[in-house]
């Protein structure tokens, strides 16, 4: 269950809450923030009961499709041009929710900034019906000086690449209901930036650089740190590499899924 309640989620998940609640056995989530949102949604008090119950059990945190020689000719030319760049990676759905546009100023402020040096913002999403507007600046070349690369619809072995060769990754999401994107750069030995919201700051187990308010100044800093300041993005980068082997992996997160439908419907 992904569950969070944006007006945009409140009004996409009406139609399915009675039936969530009327023919669900159990609901299982990434974050105990989506727990804590279900009781508010549903005016359930920490004391009641939720029937359907409704469980947290984390995010697998392991490695992905590498990149190997018998996969490297699914990279387009265009993707792998990035690797003579130094570039960070935003990946997930162009939507109102995910904040791009919050992101895309931060980055034009950075991109003015006297210490900007020809780095590249990597955007990776499948947009919604309703981002139009967000899509078409991630497509105007004039903007910030075409510093922007937009890519809608990459392959496992191209994400795969991008993850492989950026910096460091952004997750400035308003709304989310699961984070996969914050633990998949985890995943990959990558820093991750987020905004202390929603589900992110679960999803980052703890190792993720949290920006603690939307003020664009201060997600424009921690593009500055994580290009610039060595110091700081090898501690960034050394909080991921210590923490990574003891985070759950998919053997884990099944075990743990398993665990719960036994407990509950079995």
């Amino acid at each position: 269950m992904s569950f969070t309640t944006s007006p945009v989620s409140l009004k996409a998940i009406r139609k399915y809450y009675e039936l969530m609640m009327d023919t669900a056995d159990l609901l299982i989530t990434s974050a105990h923030y989506n727990v804590a949102d279900f009781r508010m949604y549903a005016r359930i008090s920490p004391s009641e009961k939720i029937v359907p119950p409704v469980e947290a059990i984390g995010l697998p945190v392991e490695l992905g499709p590498q990149v190997t020689a018998e996969i490297f000719h699914e990279i387009t030319p265009t993707r792998r041009r990035l690797n003579s760049q130094k570039f960070c990676l935003c990946v997930g759905y162009v939507g109102p929710r995910k904040n791009h546009f919050e992101l895309l100023q931060a980055w034009k402020k950075y991109y003015e900034s006297d210490v900007y040096n020809n780095e590249v913002l990597v955007v990776v999403g499948t947009p919604w019906q309703s981002a139009q507007d967000i899509v078409d600046l991630l497509r105007d070349k004039n903007f910030c000086g075409g510093t922007i690369v937009y890519l809608e619809n990459p392959s496992n072995a191209e994400l795969a690449y991008l993850y492989e060769k950026c910096r460091f990754t952004l997750c400035l999401f308003l709304f989310e209901g699961w984070g996969l994107s914050v633990s998949e750069s985890i995943a990959e030995d990558k820093p991750v930036v987020i905004l202390n919201e929603t589900t992110l700051p679960e999803a980052g187990y703890g190792v993720a650089t949290a920006v603690d308010t939307r003020n664009l100044k201060e997600m424009q800093m921690m593009i500055d740190c994580m290009f610039n300041d060595e110091g700081f993005y090898k501690e960034s980068l050394k909080r991921v590499n210590d923490a990574r082997p003891n985070l759950p992996t998919r053997s884990v997160f099944s075990q743990r899924f398993l665990q719960s439908v036994k407990k509950h419907c079995v």
